[in-house]
């Protein structure tokens, strides 16, 4: 039986890391992201009470664009799909790609 993962790097991130989100992103894609068998992006709107992380669609929130993109490149093979929220698909993919 063969095991992959989906790389979420927004389901990794907590209100506490927002400080040095660049560096704790840049972990997250070191570590996973060229052995994701799919890369789930989605944006962070803020957290709940909870400290979980509220989703929405890319470019929507808080992550920062030149750093998600500078990492996409640099660690995600060209192979590996990437996923979107359905929801304002054109301005998603126009964010993503800058």
């Amino acid at each position: 039986m063969s095991v992959q993962i989906a790389l979420s790097p927004a389901e990794l991130i907590s209100s506490e890391m927002m400080r040095d989100l660049p560096e704790h992103l840049e972990r997250i894609f070191t570590a996973l992201a060229a052995r994701a068998a799919l890369v789930l992006l989605h944006d962070i709107g803020g957290f709940d009470h909870n400290d979980l992380p509220l989703f929405v669609p890319l470019g929507q929130g808080i992550l920062p664009a030149d750093v998600l993109r500078g990492l996409i490149r640099e660690h995600v093979p060209a192979e590996t799909p990437i996923a979107l929220q359905p929801q304002q698909l054109p301005a998603q993919l126009a964010w993503l790609q800058g």
